[in-house]
C-alpha cells in the first residue's frame, strides 16, 4: 500500500491513540477520512494538516460540553435586541467577555 495512503491500524498507529479514541473520532466525523466499502483510508497528509490545524474544544463530545445561562423574561424581540446591543457594544468597544456579561446583568 501506498505509504501516503493508511489503513485504521495504520492511522491508529501514526496518531498514537486508541483504537476506542479512533473509533469515536470517526463516529463523530472530527477526523479527515474515507470509507471505501468496509474499510477506512487516511491521508496522512490530512491527519497531518488536521493535527495542525486542530482545536482540542473539537475533539470534545458535544454530551460533555455545559453551558451556563440564566433566564431573562420577555417577548423575543425585546431579548433579541439587548442581545443585539450587546453584540453590538462588543464590537465596536474590543470589550472582554467580562464587559458583555454585565451588560446583559441589565
Amino acid at each position: 500500500m501506498n505509504d501516503d495512503i493508511l489503513n485504521l491500524d495504520q492511522a491508529i498507529e501514526f496518531l498514537g491513540v486508541s483504537e476506542k479514541t479512533m473509533i469515536k473520532l470517526l463516529r463523530e466525523e472530527h477526523i479527515p477520512a474515507r470509507k471505501i466499502g468496509r474499510e477506512w483510508r487516511f491521508s496522512r497528509e490530512a491527519l497531518i494538516k488536521w493535527l495542525a490545524l486542530g482545536d482540542s474544544m473539537d475533539y470534545i463530545n458535544q454530551n460533555e460540553r455545559y453551558m451556563v445561562s440564566k433566564d431573562i423574561l420577555g417577548t423575543p424581540s425585546v431579548l433579541f435586541g439587548k442581545i443585539n446591543e450587546s453584540l453590538t457594544a462588543l464590537k465596536e468597544n474590543d470589550t472582554n467577555i467580562k464587559v458583555l456579561l454585565q451588560e446583559l446583568d441589565r
